[in-house]
């Protein structure tokens, strides 16, 4: 699987960026498989 990039300047002035990770592996205590996810390259202008 290749890198998703997004470019996140249309959204104008942004104070966060949040991350809800679901799936459909759960048996009954929570994800049964591992949640994670890679971000690589992260690029943030302060003004």
């Amino acid at each position: 699987m290749d890198w998703q990039k997004w470019n996140l300047s249309e959204l104008g002035k942004v104070s966060r960026i949040e991350f809800n990770v679901t799936g459909d592996s759960d048996n009954g205590y929570g994800f049964s498989q591992p949640a994670y996810f890679a971000w690589d390259d992260l690029a943030v202008r302060f003004e």
